[in-house]
């Protein structure tokens, strides 16, 4: 259902849009089940999505919170597959195609994060055409960092939240709109940065 619902209308190329901010980063937090820790040279960065946007179409949009992505794709890397894009190398399905995918961090897919920390999580959603919906949940993204850096370049970096939209299959499978993100907070330079997640206060994850 929820497949057949994501481009339902037509409306193709007005974008939806999503608006968050990076609120920290952290490397272990406590279910009932147990502790949930990064694995080596990775932290979870910690994000609050606040609203999502389909003011402007005449189509629904239905969202999915775990094809939220960051991409670590290096500068080098980066030109190397434009370079392949330019010679027509890459198809679905293709070593390229995979490696492109497996160069991005994908968000949690449950909502045990949330459930640990006592806050809104972040849940697929049906939005309206016309519609908005204000959401104020969390999620987090667990991002591989370089051994060679540091704890304090990591807690200065802002890893910008991509989405990953269904690129559809004919009309059985209607295609995602474009997404766009926007950081609602882009002056802030530096995160809070503790080793257990519980210890970002409600105080700095309402920020």
């Amino acid at each position: 259902m929820i497949g057949a619902l994501s481009g339902c209308g037509g409306d193709s190329t007005t974008p939806a849009r999503i608006q968050y901010h990076q609120v920290g980063l952290c490397n272990v937090y406590t279910t009932p089940g147990g502790e949930r820790p990064t694995k080596p040279n990775e932290v979870y960065v910690v994000y609050k999505i606040e609203e999502l946007d389909n003011l402007k179409r005449s189509a629904v949009f239905t969202f999915l919170p775990n094809r939220f992505y960051v991409d670590q794709t290096t500068a080098k890397q980066q030109a190397e597959m434009k370079q392949k894009e330019f010679v027509g190398n890459k198809p679905m399905g293709t070593p390229d195609w995979f490696n492109k995918r497996n160069l991005r961090r994908f968000a949690a897919a449950d909502t045990s994060f949330a459930q640990a920390m006592g806050t809104p999580a972040v849940v697929p959603a049906v939005i309206p055409s016309g519609g908005k919906l204000v959401v104020n949940g969390f999620t987090v993204v667990p991002i591989g960092v370089p051994e060679e850096t540091g704890a304090g370049e990591v807690d200065k970096t802002f890893y910008a939240l991509s989405y990953d939209a269904l690129e559809g299959d004919g009309e059985s499978i209607p295609a995602d709109p474009p997404i766009v993100l926007t950081n609602t907070n882009p002056a802030q330079t530096t995160w809070p940065h503790p080793d257990n997640c519980q210890a970002l206060t409600p105080e700095k994850l309402a920020s």
